[in-house]
């Protein structure tokens, strides 16, 4: 048997020269800053593993660039020769372990009066390669052939070191979950450098197969230990599984009521019978909180909660949380001078200027029936707007009913119910439904019962809820009212979206993010009392609207689609004489792709991204085909990083010229079509948008 390392005295003669060269000589070389760290020839070992593993580090942004050095806030990292050298080692080191038993390091140091650029220049040459890989002992629990095939290491493989290792502990979680957690598996490898291959092998040792005898309960003071038990996925009895240790360890998380907690076994000498012990520790079971903030579309915003867990006992939760928005520009919050941080509700209607709010009273449930089942009734009383769409105002209830499928995709059932009204436009519900006069509108105006049933399903295999970098999302969203579970006349729907969403690295440090959202409502037909003629009426928030920051960036916060301009004055050619609304659509199609990067020579903090954003809503009955209006926006833009999520600053470019509308006109108390134009309001054909988050 080989093992082939780095020959230990390299390094101690390394450091041994530098350990005599004479003092003065290395006083007499300038301190100078690392302005750059680069590597080039590395294609297995990427460059953020590599600045990970040597010491020699580049001083920060504010000190890189000449047009920030004057701040306080830059960094000097100065080079440090001997630590230079000895790096050169350490990628040496790293490059072995990781089979690559040629592989040579040279350095390029350009030197300039106060800095210095370094570049490590890498010939990683061929690696040892895996020629053959097996695995003994687990006949009859597993299947060798495979276990081999979901090992981190195979076959063909560079002889990984590190990837060696991770395969035995993949062995041994594997007979863990089959109820052999004292399991040891034994390491061998052959390793020929000359010709290049090693031949890798596993023996196992299982040991005793353990079935649970008894859970202990350690450290709640509070909180009743039976609400620990009942979450536990393991139950005396059960063969052992480490899967279920750390399932039961994410949910008791879940509870939100522990800071710390650790499931493990509380045997070290193997035996058939083990007791596993459940060590918890309490957090704040009553917490407020409060906050502030702002966006464009929602202007000054705040929020309040107060948190009760293990409310009344049994782990349950309750919530009470009130949010506010477009604060500031309309009474009796209007303390934001006009045309200022909040220009896009300037021109909306003066009623979807005022503040929207959301009260809600929440208690869930951690256990139904099932610690697979969790349950959530709430309250609320709600006040919301959409900019130059619809507002809504209502009071109601509901409850939902999660469970958590044997694939990690919880499936959730809810049921609504809530009293209120919606509003639009005069205008929209002309130019959608046909009701031009104030009674055929009232009627819709009025406040209406609706009664509504959800199906939500979501798998998400993301690595990240705030910042993906790799995973999928994909989710199905189904709701119905209808006056057969008690919704009124003008409160009825089918409505349905599903949405994927993609993200997947492309080199180091590059990210392809990708969105695909479609929707559809189907509307029960109606009579128009005027008319006496069919109508499809959908309720004005249940319509889809896209356009803004998170959809299509090159329009306005839903401007794209299907408008209507109402004309308020005898002027038509006076922008400020119109009002343009639009009346959204029944069916929806988005499609996102946005490539995000590092930005050479700007801090890890700033990213940079380039997206393409494509999408319409339109009106199933009069469209002709799914793509004829499709509109497509590229754009760029830059995201700052933040712990509560990236700031993201976008410029979207719109190339279509605007589409004409149907413009309406108020003849007595009835809304009357007059023609056909396109908009008197040119807008620009770029778009700049301001949040926090990602669009997707």
């Amino acid at each position: 048997m080989i093992r082939s390392i780095v020959p230990g005295f390299l390094l101690v003669a390394v450091m041994v020269v530098q350990g005599v060269q004479p003092l003065a000589a290395r006083q007499e070389e300038p301190r100078r800053a690392v302005h750059a760290l680069k590597f080039s020839g590395n294609h297995y070992i990427d460059d953020a593993t590599l600045r990970a593993a040597i010491a020699t580090s580049r001083s920060s942004t504010f000190e890189r660039l000449w047009y920030l050095r004057w701040t306080p806030f830059g960094e000097k990292r100065f080079l440090d020769e001997t630590e230079l050298r000895r790096d050169v080692l350490r990628i040496l080191l790293l490059y072995r372990r990781s089979g690559f038993m040629e592989a040579t390091v040279d350095t390029v140091i350009d030197r300039h009066p106060q800095s210095v650029d370094v570049r490590f220049r890498i010939t990683e040459g061929e690696p040892v390669r895996v020629s053959a890989l097996a695995v003994s002992g687990v006949e009859g629990i597993v299947s060798p052939r495979k276990l081999v095939r979901r090992l981190p290491l195979r076959r063909g493989d560079p002889f990984d070191r590190l990837l060696f290792l991770l395969a035995a502990d993949s062995i041994q979680a594997t007979l863990a979950n089959r109820g052999y957690p004292f399991a040891e598996v034994f390491r061998n490898f052959d390793q020929d450098v000359d010709q290049r291959r090693a031949t890798v092998s596993f023996v196992v040792d299982p040991g005793p197969q353990a079935v649970i005898d008894s859970i202990e309960v350690v450290g709640p003071l509070q909180v009743d230990d039976r609400v620990v038990r009942r979450m536990l996925q393991v139950q005396p009895g059960d063969v052992f599984s480490r899967q279920a240790l750390l399932e039961s360890q994410r949910e008791l998380y879940r509870l939100r009521i522990f800071e710390f907690v650790e499931i493990s076994l509380a045997d070290s000498v193997p035996d058939t019978l083990v007791t596993v012990r459940a060590r918890v520790s309490e957090g704040r079971l009553r917490h407020v909180q409060a906050g502030f903030g702002y966006g464009t579309l929602d202007c000054v915003r705040a929020l309040t909660s107060w948190t009760a867990r293990d409310f009344l006992g049994g782990g349950k939760t309750l919530d009470l949380s009130a949010r506010l928005s477009k604060l500031g520009v309309a009474s009796p919050f209007d303390f934001v001078p006009p045309n200022t941080i909040c220009q896009e509700l300037e021109n909306d209607d003066i009623d979807r200027r005022r503040p929207n709010y959301e009260l809600t009273g929440a208690l869930t449930l951690p256990y139904v029936f099932s610690s697979h089942q969790r349950a959530t009734l709430a309250l609320t009383a709600e006040r919301r707007s959409e900019i130059r769409a619809y507002l809504r105002e209502a009071v109601g209830g509901s409850a939902s009913l999660t469970r958590d499928t044997p694939w990690r995709i919880p499936v959730t059932l809810s049921y609504t119910l809530s009293y209120g009204r919606s509003d639009a436009d005069a205008v929209v519900f002309c130019a959608v439904l046909g009701f031009c006069t104030p009674a055929d509108q009232q009627a819709v105006r009025s406040r209406q019962l609706q009664s509504t049933l959800g199906l939500t399903v979501i798998r998400n295999r993301t690595n990240s809820p705030i910042a993906p970098t790799r995973g999928t999302r994909f989710s199905v969203d189904v709701r119905y009212s209808s006056k057969a579970i008690g919704s009124d006349r003008f409160a009825q729907f089918l409505k349905g979206v599903v949405e994927g969403t993609w993200y997947q690295p492309v080199v180091p440090g590059m990210i392809l993010a990708t969105r695909l959202r479609v929707g559809a409502i189907l509307p029960p037909r109606l009579t128009n009392i005027s008319s006496m003629s069919d109508v499809e009426v959908i309720p004005t928030q249940e319509r889809f609207y896209i356009g803004g920051p998170n959809t299509v960036r090159g329009f306005r916060q839903n401007e794209l689609g299907p408008l209507v301009e109402f004309v308020t004055t005898p002027n038509p050619t006076n922008p400020r004489d119109t009002i343009i609304s639009p009346t959204g659509g029944n069916q929806l199609f988005l499609a996102n792709a946005e490539l995000r990067f590092r930005v050479p020579g700007l801090s890890e903090r700033i990213r940079g991204a380039i997206f393409v954003d494509a999408g319409d809503v339109f009106e199933r009955r009069t469209a002709s085909g799914l793509f004829d209006n499709l509109r497509v926006t590229p754009g760029a833009g830059l995201r700052f990083v933040t712990p509560l999520g990236p700031i993201r600053f976008d410029v979207a470019y719109n190339p279509a010229d605007p589409d004409p509308v149907d413009v309406y006109r108020a003849i007595g108390s009835e809304v009357v079509l007059v023609a056909s134009a396109i908009p008197a309001r040119r807008l620009s054909r770029f778009r700049i948008n301001f949040s926090i988050g990602e669009a997707f």
